[in-house]
């Protein structure tokens, strides 16, 4: 799906931009959870792999981060399209500003509601939704 897809580019951001695998078992927390932590605290460069020694462009560093994160948002409801996202990537339109803390995802089954079929169901499996607590 196209939402899968924009989370997907948005692990790859990541992956590019710390130089580490989106799950490793030997490392905790998560890339995601990593790198959103370190944006909540202001200092997301502090995730750039170590390998560049500091020969990067650190905004264009910062906005391939918070576009990573902003597209692997746990909220598929608040990930951008594609187009926007490489509309803040060339500069075209600005930086999302992004909770400090990562949001974490819920999932809760919809009951039968005015929207349902007529056996009940709504033809969707539940609905998704975040919090922002931890």
């Amino acid at each position: 799906s196209t939402a899968s897809d924009v989370y997907s580019f948005g692990i790859v951001l990541l992956e590019m931009c710390c130089g580490r695998r989106p799950r490793d078992d030997s490392v905790k927390p998560s890339l995601l959870e990593w790198v959103w932590d370190l944006y909540g605290r202001g200092a997301a460069l502090e995730a750039a792999d170590k390998r560049l020694d500091g020969d990067l462009d650190q905004a264009q560093m910062q906005r391939m981060l918070v576009v990573g994160l902003w597209c692997a948002h746990p909220d598929r409801g608040v990930r951008p399209s594609i187009k926007q996202a490489l509309g803040v990537l060339q500069l075209e339109a600005p930086l999302p500003v992004l909770p400090p803390k990562m949001p974490v995802p819920t999932f809760s089954t919809s009951v039968a509601g005015p929207d349902a079929d007529a056996d009940g169901s709504t033809g969707r499996a539940g609905v998704y939704s975040s919090s922002m607590g931890r």
